[in-house]
């Protein structure tokens, strides 16, 4: 089983199925794997519900040199974010580390 990280252009190989998925890593370490250290703060200013078909996201992916801090973070159309991160990825994944990225517009 591979968990997708749109955000931080990350594959994880995880051992097992989904009901694993929740037993195990999100009750081993739910810190890390729900992101608590956004997820409570996140919710403490915006305490109502994302629409449905949306997602909390990076404005700027960390792979494209985003902060892992909530100000980082908006709601977003699920499908478009993971669009719009898989194509960035696309683009950049063969660059090397520190490589500046200019010309970035998305409307």
């Amino acid at each position: 089983m591979l968990l997708l990280d749109p955000g931080a252009a990350q594959v994880l190989s995880l051992d097992g199925t989904i009901p694993d998925l929740l037993d195990e890593y999100a009750l081993e370490d739910p810190a890390t794997f729900l992101a608590q250290h956004l997820f409570t703060p996140w919710r403490a200013a915006h305490p109502q519900r994302e629409p449905l078909g949306s997602c909390v996201g990076y404005r700027r992916p960390l792979f494209l040199g985003g902060t892992d801090a909530v100000e980082n973070l908006e709601v977003v159309d699920e499908e478009v974010y993971w669009s719009v991160h898989g194509q960035l990825w696309a683009k950049v994944k063969d660059l090397p580390d520190g490589t500046p990225v200019s010309g970035v517009d998305i409307s």
